[in-house]
């Protein structure tokens, strides 16, 4: 498997274009350096909902340790929806990427965050 990097797109007072995002394949999943403050877009470009999980390599308390659940969040058929931002003490891999994965292909994926 080899994860898709999401392209961080930044919003500024010249504003940007964002396009229609990059397709997430079921085989691959993606991945994005997470600074905790970007949000995704996810749009779903088939006629079935589609789960989307966000990995949270986590634990909490020391031994044993408790894995801190991942979240999963349902994007309705052919529709779009706004999620994040990911904290990174959940959501962050020790290469401080955030983990998604797909439950079938037609999801496009945008990153976002805030310029100054």
């Amino acid at each position: 498997m080899a994860r898709l990097e999401l392209a961080i797109q930044t919003v500024t007072r010249a504003g940007v274009n964002i396009g229609s995002g990059q397709a997430v394949l079921l085989a691959d999943g993606a991945q994005l350096a997470n600074d905790g403050k970007t949000i995704l877009k996810l749009a779903n470009t088939t006629g079935a909902p589609i789960v989307v999980t966000f990995q949270t390599p986590q634990t909490i308390l020391g031994a044993p340790s408790l894995a801190v659940a991942d979240q999963t969040f349902s994007v309705p058929a052919t529709s779009d929806r706004w999620i994040g931002p990911f904290p990174g003490t959940a959501f962050n891999n020790s290469s401080n990427k955030l983990l998604i994965d797909v439950a079938a292909d037609g999801v496009n994926m945008t990153a976002i965050a805030i310029g100054e």
